[in-house]
Order: structure tokens, then C-alpha cells, then sequence
């Protein structure tokens, strides 16, 4: 079918690659015995060509629909930019782990039972809701230049909400169902809904330690764009200028890989069939370089490290696959709680979307925090902090050992240290 359509844009082109995707998905939500259902199949094909070197690109949702290629290559021929880009056909990585039959061939039934069932819940006091959400997903590249590529992968998202003295709520996602844990995760909610409601004081605190889910919200939308080389290209990113600096605490390594076993976003090749790979981000502090994608690696005269990414309907944008997070010193979670002597847990933030990649600033507020003054933790509540994203990278004491990946990080619990004009509580009226 791709081919097909290539060899027929091929007559009116001089380069031309064909993006399939296909996306099954199934969800179910809501609470007990009260559960919704809902099922979609999502497919089209992406047709980009090169007329004398200018790009155009058109989609369609019926594969056999023609009438994508002639508005591909109008386009193409409208354009005044010349690119010349070289599409790929290298050798493709085997990665893992990213497929579970089991998953893919769970039904709608077997979900709402298995959801229903997760969702009961003994106390009267507690009210138990969620989501299960399966996908199944299949994307296929070829090209001119003699790539033909395929994938299918899956996921099985789970949600749950549970609300009782507080309200708590926590998203997990694998590549195969039968790694949600889903069980312990709901056993871990309940106990911190049972907990005492928060209390408000006011105090100085100079530590803040980031669940990993905190610490990968804040990162998504703080650094994630500040990497990708078109925000650098435009000038839109708070590291443009940095390359080869020491921008970290010399003991912080980040790297982007996307050939991590089972890793959410691990991948063999990218949206534009350049192979997967592990790219330096940050090595002993210093900033190693940026993500491409062919675009802008044709701009800065480097190669794409496969960072293209994309839908069937959209032309390939630069984003991080699975960034992990590394730092020299790493301590189980209770060892670093244990240590602090006047700081903040916090599993969560709120408003990290309207942090600034351009200028590096933001300013959130900490969600389901503990204060925690020599190993005793209380609950509390209204707890800011705000800085630049150079400033925290530069203040990681320490992580833990444990890790787990939330989006595109894989990330460990970490330990901020020398926070004190940035954090603020407020006292109770």
C-alpha cells in the first residue's frame, strides 16, 4: 500500500516518503458499577515530497485517496524555502519490549470487569474512581531512498482518583497491562487519603524533595522543549547559547534514549525512519548538545539523532523520547527522606505549564506536600517555589535509587537543596 503510493508520487516528485499510523483504542471510566465504555480506530497516511528541493506535505485519512499526493506537491511547488532534505535508509536497532499480546488482545469486557473490580473499596468514607485506557498502535515509513519500516506497539494506561479526608489521585502507564501494579498503587492511595488534612504554617524551608511524577511534570514542560534544536533555531530556548557549558551540578547526567527496554516512548526509528539511539543531554553537568530532526539538522549542518515526531496529520516536530535522570550520589527513597532535616515532600505541582523554556523561570505550586523536620512528616498545604531552571539544575544534592518513568522521563525521587528565597507557606488565618 505505502509503496504504491510512493511509486505514484514518485511520478510527479523527486523525493517522497509515506507515514502510516494506526491507532486502536479502548477506555473505560467512571466509578463502580457505573462504568463507561468507549472504542475508536484512528488511521491515515502522512505524504511528504521534494520538487526541486522545496518540501510539501498533505495527509488523508483513506489510504487509497490519490488526491493526497497532487496537494503535497502543490504545496511543494509553492514554497520559496529550498531544503534538500535526505531522507533516510540506515540500519534500524532491535528494541524491546514494546509489544504485549496480552495486552493488545484485551477486550472492552475483560477491562470494564477488571476496572470494576479494582474500583471496590471496603470504607464507606472512601470514593474510588479511574480509567483504563488500551492501545494498540502501528506506524510504517517508506521512503525514496529505499527505507521500509514498521512498528506496532502497545500501552495500558491506568488512573485512579480516591477521595476521602483528602483528595489523591496518580497515573500510570506500561507497555504491558500486566505491569500497572495496579493493586499496590491503589493501596497507596487510600492510605494517603486516610491521612490527616493538611495544615498551613509558616515557615523557612531550604530542601524540597520531587517525587518523581513532581520532578517529571516540572522537567516536561521546563527543559524537554529547551532541548529540541527548532526552539534553539528560533532562539525560543534558555539553553541556546550554552552548548559545552556547565549548566548542572557537575554530578547530574541526563541523556535521551529511546532504545530503552519498554521505555514509553523507546522506538526503533523515529517519525522519519532515522534509527533510534541514546543522545547525551547533560554529561557531568556540562550541556552535550540538542535533539534534531532532519529539518533542523539541515539548518544547523548536523545529522538528525532521530527525534522527529509526529501524527499522520502533522509534519515531524523535534521532542525527547525517555530522558533519564542520573546524579553520582543515589540513596534508597527512606534514607533520603531520613537525612532531611527541615524540608518538603511533594508528589505533585500545579501550573508547571506556565513555566518558561524561553527564559528558563517558573513558578508552581507543590501538591500533596509533607513537611519533614528531622525524619517526623506532617502534611501541609500552600507551599510555592519559583527560580530559573538553571538555578535547580545546579541544586540537586542527591536522588534516589528507586526511579520510575512518568512521560518522557525516567526519573528518581530528588533532593533540592538551598531553596530558601524560593519557597513560601502560608499561615493559617
Amino acid at each position: 500500500m505505502l509503496e504504491t503510493l510512493m511509486k505514484k508520487a514518485l511520478q510527479q516528485a523527486d523525493e517522497v516518503e509515506v507515514y502510516y499510523a494506526q491507532n486502536r483504542i479502548h477506555s473505560v471510566m467512571g466509578e463502580k458499577d457505573k462504568l463507561k465504555a468507549e472504542s475508536m480506530v484512528d488511521q491515515g497516511v502522512g505524504i511528504r515530497v521534494q520538487v526541486d528541493g522545496k518540501v510539501g506535505f498533505a495527509f488523508t485519512t483513506d489510504v487509497d485517496d490519490e488526491e493526497c499526493i497532487k496537494q503535497a506537491v502543490s504545496i511543494a511547488r509553492c514554497k520559496k524555502e529550498s531544503m534538500n532534505l535526505e531522507f533516510p535508509c540506515k540500519d534500524i536497532p532491535v528494541v524491546e519490549g514494546l509489544y504485549s499480546q496480552e495486552t493488545a488482545d484485551l477486550s472492552v469486557e475483560d477491562s470494564i470487569a477488571y476496572l470494576n473490580d479494582l474500583l471496590s473499596c471496603d470504607s464507606e468514607d472512601m470514593k474510588i474512581g479511574g480509567s483504563l485506557e488500551i492501545r494498540e498502535m502501528k506506524r510504517a515509513i517508506t521512503n525514496s531512498s529505499g527505507l521500509h519500516v514498521s512498528e506496532t506497539g502497545t500501552f495500558a494506561d491506568l488512573s485512579l482518583a480516591v477521595e476521602g479526608h483528602n483528595f489523591v489521585s496518580e497515573d500510570v502507564c506500561s507497555r504491558s497491562f500486566k505491569n500497572l501494579n495496579a493493586e499496590p498503587l491503589k493501596e497507596d492511595l487510600i492510605k494517603r487519603a486516610q491521612k490527616s488534612p493538611a495544615k498551613r504554617i509558616k515557615r523557612q524551608i531550604d530542601t524540597v524533595i520531587l517525587s518523581p511524577g513532581a520532578g517529571s511534570l516540572l522537567f516536561s514542560t521546563l527543559l524537554c522543549p529547551a532541548f529540541c534544536a527548532d526552539n534553539v533555531l528560533q532562539k525560543q530556548s534558555f539553553l541556546g547559547n550554552l552548548e559545552g557549558q556547565i549548566i548542572a551540578t557537575e554530578e547530574l547526567v541526563m541523556r535521551d534514549d529511546a532504545t530503552l527496554r519498554g521505555g514509553l516512548v523507546s522506538r526503533s526509528f523515529d517519525a522519519e525512519g532515522s534509527p533510534s539511539q541514546q543522545i547525551p543531554l547533560i554529561e557531568n553537568g556540562r550541556l552535550a548538545g540538542f535533539l534534531h530532526n532532519l529539518k533542523t539538522a539541515y539548518i544547523a549542518g548536523c545529522e538528525s539523532t532521530g527525534s522527529a515526531f509526529r501524527d499522520y496529520r502533522n509534519e515531524p516536530i523535534v521532542f525527547p523520547s525517555n530522558v533519564t535522570v542520573t546524579h553520582a550520589r543515589k540513596i534508597p527513597l527512606e534514607n533520603l527522606i531520613d537525612e532531611t532535616k527541615n524540608g518538603v515532600l511533594a508528589r505533585g505541582i500545579i501550573g508547571a505549564y506556565s513555566s518558561d523554556y524561553i527564559t528558563g523561570d517558573f513558578s508552581v505550586t507543590l501538591d500533596e506536600c509533607s513537611l519533614i523536620e528531622n525524619g517526623d512528616i506532617q502534611r501541609i498545604e500552600n507551599v510555592s517555589i519559583g527560580g530559573n531552571a538553571l538555578d535547580l539544575l545546579m541544586s540537586v544534592e542527591c536522588v534516589s535509587k528507586e526511579e520510575l518513568q512518568c512521560g518522557h522521563f525516567v526519573m528518581p525521587s530528588m533532593k533540592i537543596s538551598g531553596l530558601k528565597s524560593w519557597i513560601r507557606m502560608e499561615e493559617t488565618p
